[in-house]
């Protein structure tokens, strides 16, 4: 297993937002490691053995919903791989399900879910210009496992308290319409200080 300090990236989001807002974002560091398997066969890749090795990043704002990004390297999400969390009530996971394996379930508009998991490969199997067209990005959702809060930054409850750290057990990821060509099976971790700092900006 291989653990690596994380560079985090944090952007605001609001609740019942759909976008990342990127113009308010934070930097704060942490570590962890997210391992398991990954099966992309437009792009030739079947890894047994496949490491995120995070750096990552936390985006999160005083407001219900956060969204917490663990990312290999600085580059935009296209061109990384990384896993984006998706916690739509951080003030009751924080004040009732830590320390409590959260399911994680494929995507329904009609259920009503806590926390939502997704992986994006945009460095394994990149896509687009200028050779990769016929690929199409590797963009997972988390269908089955748990993630379990050990801590989770909420300041309407408490503004002190920065640490966000979770666990990933037994996470299975699917690609909508073709589970078999594009799936992942991961587990891991990660743990950082929420640091409210500039604004960080991407220029072409």
């Amino acid at each position: 297993m291989m653990s690596a300090r994380a560079w985090l990236v944090p952007a605001l989001v609001t609740a019942g937002a759909a976008t990342v807002i990127a113009s308010a974002c934070s930097v704060g560091t942490g570590e962890g490691e997210i391992t398991g398997s990954l099966v992309l066969r437009d792009c030739n890749v079947d890894l047994p053995d496949y490491s995120l090795r995070p750096p990552g990043a936390v985006d999160g704002e005083e407001s219900p919903t956060v969204t917490i990004r663990v990312q290999r390297g600085s580059f935009r999400e296209s061109f990384s791989d990384g896993l984006m969390v998706s916690v739509y009530d951080v003030d009751e996971v924080a004040r009732a399900h830590l320390e409590e394996p959260l399911p994680l379930t494929p995507i329904d508009e009609t259920r009503t879910r806590l926390v939502d998991v997704t992986f994006y490969a945009g460095q394994s199997c990149d896509s687009g210009y200028p050779d990769e067209f016929w690929r199409t990005p590797g963009l997972l959702h988390a269908v089955s496992g748990t993630i379990t809060f050990h801590a989770l930054h909420a300041p309407d409850l408490d503004g002190a308290d920065t640490e966000i750290s979770a666990e990933l057990t037994d996470v299975q990821f699917e690609a909508s319409g073709a589970a078999a060509d594009k799936h992942a099976h991961l587990d891991g971790w990660f743990r950082f200080f929420y640091q409210r700092g500039a604004p960080s900006q991407s220029f072409p």
